[in-house]
């Protein structure tokens, strides 16, 4: 059996752990949290677990990968914790985003997992969603034809604030959340970034309604128009146009596509992976790590290392600075 550890038993450590136990093979064998009586709740649906009163008191022989969802503030200074213990070196981390509320942050924690030849994959769990996927293998279909992506986001860091969200992360919430939207142009812009025009620039106070908008260029040819809804209401959608086809995600965990000379949509099949009462993507993103700890080799393309991470903090960074 495989043993997985969760540090965090907080809505994500809850949804992280029912996606790896429905594995076979896998069984949730550890959990950590600040408070013990969450950690006794999560504990209590798998009958493996056992909970641990500190980090330092982890059964190391009893898991082989760590699942770190602790609230984003705290996300890397857990992980500088757990990366200075000699035996969790061998582990497999799948972290949940941001592990920076900044791009200083994430290069710090980069810079660490490289000195100390880390296996650590970030929870960017929309690259594992089926649509995203789909997306990807009917652009790579069309290598030679250029991309337009326009990347819809919307976000509601003041209504986050008066529902108890610090201040602290408010502030950097286009780093803790709009991070997945901007990832997206991560995932399908390929080559390096030759320009970035910031054609609505952000205000710098995250209570303000505004809307952030910006234009990407890349060495490939290939382009993207990112547009932010910030405290206003909107969608999260993306569009993609690339030869002869032109995409569409809306809601995110479907996609339907136009070919040129036609008015018709057709629907791409999803299946009801993500559809079901797991989060979309979570299943995926968990076989993909256990593939990975089983073979030491990941092929897929859905596993954000902490190296994609920081490009797409980066863009972030490019965007709203």
């Amino acid at each position: 059996m495989l043993g997985v550890a969760i540090i965090g038993a907080g809505t994500m450590g809850f949804r992280h752990a029912h996606a790896f136990n429905r594995i076979t093979g896998v069984e949730i064998t550890e959990v950590y949290n600040r408070s013990r009586a969450k950690a006794e709740k999560l504990a209590s649906e798998f009958r493996t677990c056992r909970v641990a009163d500190s980090i330092d008191s982890l059964s190391l022989c009893r898991f082989e990968i760590v699942v770190v969802a602790v609230s984003v503030e705290n996300v890397h200074v857990i992980c500088e914790e757990l990366f200075e213990i000699p035996q969790m070196r061998e582990k497999i981390f799948l972290i949940e985003k941001p592990i920076g509320l900044d791009l200083a942050t994430t290069k710090r924690m980069n810079r660490l997992v490289k000195l100390h030849k880390l296996n650590v994959f970030v929870g960017l769990n929309r690259r594992s969603y089926s649509s995203t996927r789909i997306l990807t293998r009917f652009l790579d279909r069309d290598p030679n034809a250029n991309r337009f992506v326009l990347v819809e986001d919307q976000q509601d860091p003041d209504f986050e604030f008066s529902r108890g969200t610090c201040e602290q992360v408010c502030k950097s919430w286009m780093y803790a959340n709009s991070i997945h939207m901007v990832d997206y142009v991560s995932i399908i812009c390929r080559g390096l970034v030759t320009e970035v025009s910031r054609l609505s620039r952000y205000q710098g106070n995250f209570r303000e309604k505004q809307d952030i908008s910006a234009h990407l260029k890349f060495d490939s040819g290939d382009e993207a128009l990112y547009v932010c809804h910030w405290n206003r209401p909107g969608p999260w959608r993306i569009s993609v146009s690339s030869g002869n086809r032109f995409f569409d995600l809306d809601p995110l965990e479907s996609l339907r596509y136009r070919t040129q000379g036609s008015r018709s949509w057709n629907p791409a099949r999803i299946g009801n992976a993500d559809f079901g009462k797991d989060r979309p993507g979570l299943v995926h993103q968990a076989n993909c790590v256990v593939a990975f700890a089983l073979n030491r080799s990941s092929e897929s393309d859905s596993l954000a290392q902490l190296e994609d991470l920081q490009k797409s903090v980066d863009l972030v960074e490019r965007i709203y600075a």
